[in-house]
C-alpha cells in the first residue's frame, strides 16, 4: 500500500467527523433548552456535547498521513 491515505479513507474519516459533529451540536443544543428538566445533569451532558464537538472538529481537521 502507498504511504498516504487513499481518497477512501480520507472521505469515511471527513464524513465521520461531520457525523459526529453533528451529533454534539444537536446534543448540546437539546441539553440547553431542556435544562430545567436535567436538572444537576445539565452540566454533565452539556460537557459531553461539547467533547463531541471539538472530536468532530478535530476529525475534520487533522490530515491522514
Amino acid at each position: 500500500m502507498s504511504e498516504e491515505g487513499s481518497f477512501g479513507e480520507t472521505a469515511v474519516e471527513k464524513l465521520v467527523g461531520v457525523i459526529i459533529l453533528l451529533v454534539g451540536i444537536v446534543s448540546v443544543y437539546y441539553t440547553l433548552t431542556s435544562s430545567s428538566v436535567l436538572g444537576l445533569f445539565t452540566g454533565l451532558f452539556s460537557f459531553l456535547g461539547f467533547v463531541l464537538v471539538v472530536l468532530g472538529a478535530f476529525l475534520l481537521i487533522v490530515k491522514v498521513e
